[in-house]
C-alpha cells in the first residue's frame, strides 16, 4: 500500500521509522520548511539497493511447492491409514520411517525454494531455510562450475540418470559459500560480478 499511496507513506514515516523520530528530535532547524513536499518523502536512503537476485526460476519453484505439499498429505495420511493395521515393531518401524521420509522431502523442497542470494551494492547476502549469512562482495574469490551426473540403477535393470550444471562460488581459503544449479537464475550475472571484482582489487593492488 505504502508504494502505491504517498499519504501511506507518510503515515508511516511518522509512526514506525526511528531514525525520523531521531531527527525531529535533534534538528535544530525545522524540519518541514514551506517548500518541503510532504507526500514525496523517501521511506528510507537506498544506501543499500538490491541490484538483482539469484533464485530459483518460476517453474522450478512451482514442482518444488507440489512435492513439498504432496510429501506433507503423504506424511500426515501414512500413519493415518497404517498405524491400525499394523501388528508387529517392523510394521511400525516401516511406518515411521516412511513418515520422517516425507518429512525430509518436505524439508529439503522447502530449503530449494528458500535458497536465494541478494546482491546489494557492496555485500551479499545469502539466505536458505536455516539461516542468514553476510559476506563482502570482495570475500567470494573464485567459482567453479561442473557438469555433475547422477545415475540410479532400477531393480528391473533400467537406469535413469540426470545432468545438471552447477556453480560453486568459494572464499579466499578455499572453502565453499554456496553453489546453485540451471534451476537458479542470474547465477552467470553473479559469476562475473566475482570475476570482475577480482580483476579491479588485483589492479589497484599493482598500481600500489
Amino acid at each position: 500500500i505504502c508504494r502505491i499511496c504517498s499519504f501511506a507513506t507518510g503515515i508511516k514515516i511518522l509512526l514506525f521509522d526511528k531514525n525520523f523520530h531521531i531527527l525531529i528530535l535533534t534538528k535544530k532547524e525545522p524540519f518541514f520548511t514551506k517548500d518541503t513536499n510532504f507526500f514525496t518523502l523517501p521511506m528510507e536512503e537506498k544506501t543499500d539497493k538490491l541490484r538483482y537476485s539469484v533464485s530459483i526460476k518460476k517453474s522450478y519453484k512451482i514442482f518444488f511447492m507440489i512435492c513439498v505439499i504432496i510429501s506433507f498429505i503423504m506424511a500426515i495420511w501414512c500413519p493415518a491409514l497404517t498405524v491400525g493395521k499394523c501388528e508387529t515393531l517392523s510394521d511400525y518401524m516401516a511406518v515411521v520411517f516412511a513418515v520422517f521420509f516425507c518429512v525430509f522431502c518436505s524439508c529439503l523442497g522447502i530449503n530449494k525454494i528458500k535458497k536465494r542470494v541478494d546482491i546489494h551494492n557492496g555485500k551479499v547476502l545469502y539466505y536458505n531455510a536455516l539461516c542468514k549469512r553476510e559476506y563482502g562482495i570482495s570475500h567470494i574469490r573464485s567459482s567453479i562450475t561442473k557438469e555433475e551426473y547422477i545415475h540410479m540403477k532400477r531393480g528391473n535393470g533400467l537406469s535413469t540418470s540426470s545432468w545438471d550444471k552447477v556453480t560453486a562460488f568459494y572464499d579466499a581459503y578455499g572453502k565453499k559459500l554456496f553453489r546453485f544449479g540451471l534451476a537458479y537464475n542470474n547465477v552467470e550475472q553473479l559469476k562475473k560480478d566475482v570475476e570482475n571484482t577480482q580483476k579491479s582489487i588485483r589492479k589497484n593492488q599493482k598500481q600500489k
